[in-house]
């Protein structure tokens, strides 16, 4: 595999490599320091509105990006678009929350901290992205949008605090179906949440680049 800090040189000789052009932008960022500058990523205040469910997660961390690998790129200059795959091998997920609503029947009420944790977390990316030139008269990528896909493939566990103010048996059972639901429950927190820190993560590429 490959550490996700040289992503962007495995980009530039894939695209030497496969279409015959120019090297691709991306092998100018130092992606080490774009990574470092993700982890952890942070928001202060994500909503979630489902039919049946609704959450505020607040003062929220997103940690592990640093570890993650790609394990797929193209970029192609032509077009200006590009795509990666970055497999995560522990992602962990920190915030204070406040929920109400039921999710498959199940009443769920809450309003303390939480923690989820994914292993073996796959994020797949493509978009289109614009050149800058910097004072070092290198070209820089600033991506122009993107859309992505994620699946966790590893085990996951569901952490909450305070639910049903401390009432242990109804805990209990929610920490069950959501433990023993783990695909299902995770697709809950997928928009907004992880599109939220996303966001974040594509912003410091961009902010990179802007800088140069």
């Amino acid at each position: 595999m490959i550490s996700l800090r040289w992503f962007f040189l495995v980009v530039a000789v894939g695209i030497h490599t496969i279409h015959g052009e120019d090297v691709c932008e991306f092998a100018n960022l130092d992606f080490k320091t774009i990574a470092e500058t993700s982890d952890p990523l942070q928001k202060d205040l994500i909503e979630g509105e489902l039919p049946t469910f609704k959450y505020t997660v607040t003062d929220a961390e997103l940690i592990g990006m640093k570890d993650c690998e790609v394990i797929h790129t193209e970029c192609d200059a032509s077009s200006s678009t590009f795509q990666f795959h970055i497999q995560c091998p522990h992602i962990i997920l920190k915030s204070q929350y406040n929920s109400h609503g039921n999710v498959n029947a199940l009443l769920i009420e809450g309003d303390g901290g939480m923690k989820i944790s994914i292993e073996d977390y796959l994020i797949m990316f493509d978009g289109k992205y614009e050149k800058v030139v910097g004072k070092d008269q290198k070209s820089y990528p600033v991506v122009q949008n993107y859309k992505y896909e994620s699946t966790p493939r590893g085990k996951m566990s569901f952490e909450f605090d305070s639910l049903f103010n401390g009432d242990k048996a109804r805990s209990e059972l929610v920490h069950r179906f959501f433990n023993e639901n783990t695909k299902e429950v995770i697709k809950l927190f997928q928009s907004p949440t992880v599109d939220r820190f996303l966001d974040l993560f594509i912003d410091n590429i961009n902010a990179y680049s802007k800088a140069q």
